[in-house]
C-alpha cells in the first residue's frame, strides 16, 4: 500500500511538473511565435504600411517565470522527500510490530479506527489472530462485524469503555 501511495505521489508530482512545463511552453513559446506568425502574416498582407513588432517577452519577465517553476519545484520535490521519509519511518514501524507480534504468538496486536458514529475497522490485525479467532486478518479486516459479533452482550459496553480509554 505505502509503495503505491508513494508511487501514486510520484505520478501525481510529475503531473503537475508537465502542466507547468507546458504552461510555461504556451507562454513563453507558443504565444509569442503565434504573435510572430501574426507579425509575419501582417506584414505579406500589408506589405504597403508600416510593421508592427510584435510583442515579445523581456527576459526579465521569462526569469520571473522561471524563478517561480524553480521555487514550485523545490517545495515539490521537499514535499515528495519528506512523505518518502515518513513512508520509510511508516515501513520500519510496521515491521517492528510484525516482528513483537510473531514473538508473542498468545498475544492479537490490532490497529482500529473508529468514530463518533460507531464506526469501527481493524486496519491491522497480527497473524497470530487466526489462530485465536478461526479467519483470516484479511477477512476480519474487510468485515470487523466478524469480530465485534464474538463479543458477549453483557461485554459490549466494557468494550466501548475500553477503545475510548485506549483511543
Amino acid at each position: 500500500k505505502l509503495k503505491l501511495i508513494f508511487l501514486l505521489e510520484l505520478a501525481v508530482f510529475f503531473l503537475i511538473l508537465a502542466i507547468v512545463q507546458f504552461l510555461i511552453l504556451k507562454v513563453v513559446v507558443i504565444k509569442p511565435l503565434s504573435s510572430l506568425k501574426d507579425w509575419v502574416s501582417s506584414i505579406n498582407i500589408l506589405s504597403d504600411k508600416k510593421v508592427i513588432e510584435p510583442e515579445l517577452f523581456h527576459s526579465t519577465e521569462i526569469d520571473v517565470i522561471i524563478d517561480s517553476v524553480s521555487q514550485l519545484t523545490d517545495r515539490l520535490t521537499l514535499v515528495l522527500k519528506e512523505n518518502s521519509i515518513k513512508n520509510n519511518q511508516l515501513l520500519e514501524n510496521e515491521a517492528l510490530i510484525r516482528s513483537i507480534s510473531t514473538n508473542l504468538p498468545e498475544v492479537v496486536i490490532f490497529r482500529l479506527v473508529t468514530n463518533d458514529n460507531g464506526y469501527r475497522k481493524f486496519t491491522y490485525l497480527s497473524g497470530s489472530f487466526q489462530k485465536m479467532y478461526g479467519f483470516s486478518p484479511e477477512e476480519a479486516i474487510a468485515n470487523p462485524a466478524l469480530v465485534f459479533g464474538r463479543v458477549v452482550r453483557e461485554d459490549v459496553q466494557m468494550l466501548f469503555e475500553a477503545e475510548a480509554e485506549a483511543s
